[in-house]
């Protein structure tokens, strides 16, 4: 008897904790005025329109705030001949992370430049999914909804736009790029997968490259052991039932049987978060 209390006050603090943090992290009660650019989103459009050979830039549909409007865009890669993968990349999620979305355009540009890299793989690679918060640097978008917290309601036009253009898709991986300012090294999720192989493979390569590896990170009940969050299925029900899902989360539900969020500090040096997202990209990539 007292166990089951004592479980059910556990389920009652957590859906408590659920309902808390979606006020808190989902959204501020008035959009942002009166914020200064600090990026150009033609920087991101000049660059995009140099892709070539087997890459399409697509533009997904339109973002359109008082005094702003962009295109979302996506570049799609198919393989010459049939792909025996498929593989899906976002960056910018959050626009104060820059980090992931130049990743993401430079390993774009590398595509562009090497037709012959990953011959077998088709990509569907999303830089910048927050494009109002990239250009004024702040992690939510114009409406003040933090994205990463809006993939099971899609209150936002960003988030519906990226569940249209991914509907009906499947991935053999996908990858979600952040960074977070609190940590002081390199972490990433794994969601719902036995095998922590791969992610352990590749934090000793970030490791032997030189980079540090945050320890004892803790994302609400998960906790990382050396550089790893394991996030079990029974935590993505969860936040689907309590609707706060990260892109991350919906990657792994819907769309891929193998999907990771990428974390890298952002008080390191731009070039070295490149390098560790470029280093993770690649690794995921060789394996079969």
């Amino acid at each position: 008897m007292k166990r089951r209390t004592k479980l059910t006050w556990v389920l009652v603090f957590v859906l408590l904790a659920g309902w808390t943090g979606y006020h808190i992290y989902l959204k501020h009660p008035d959009p942002y005025q009166h914020v200064k650019a600090v990026r150009d989103l033609n920087e991101i459009q000049n660059r995009l329109t140099l892709v070539k050979g087997r890459m399409t830039l697509r533009n997904i549909g339109e973002i359109q705030y008082p005094s702003f409007k962009t295109p979302m865009w996506a570049v799609c890669v198919e393989p010459v001949s049939p792909p025996t993968r498929r593989c899906l990349l976002v960056g910018g999620v959050h626009g104060n992370e820059p980090a992931g979305t130049e990743t993401l355009l430079r390993f774009i540009e590398q595509l562009s430049a090497n037709e012959n890299a990953y011959p077998d793989t088709a990509f569907d690679i999303i830089p910048v999914a927050n494009p109002w918060g990239w250009v004024h640097n702040r992690r939510r978008n114009y409406e003040r909804y933090d994205l990463n917290r809006d993939f099971a309601h899609f209150y936002t036009q960003e988030t519906r736009l990226i569940r249209d253009f991914l509907r009906g898709k499947r991935y053999d991986i996908a990858l979600d790029l952040h960074e977070d300012g609190t940590a002081a090294g390199f972490y990433l999720y794994q969601y719902a997968e036995a095998d922590p192989g791969p992610a352990r493979d590749l934090i000793a390569k970030e490791r032997a490259a030189g980079y540090s590896i945050a320890q004892e990170v803790w994302m609400v009940v998960l906790r990382s052991h050396d550089g790893l969050i394991r996030a079990p299925m029974w935590t993505l029900y969860f936040v689907r039932a309590i609707r706060t899902m990260s892109i991350g989360n919906i990657m792994r539900l819907d769309y891929s049987g193998r999907a990771y969020t990428l974390e890298t500090p952002s008080t390191f040096p731009m070039e070295k978060r490149v390098d560790m997202d470029m280093i993770a990209i690649r690794h995921f990539l060789s394996r079969p």
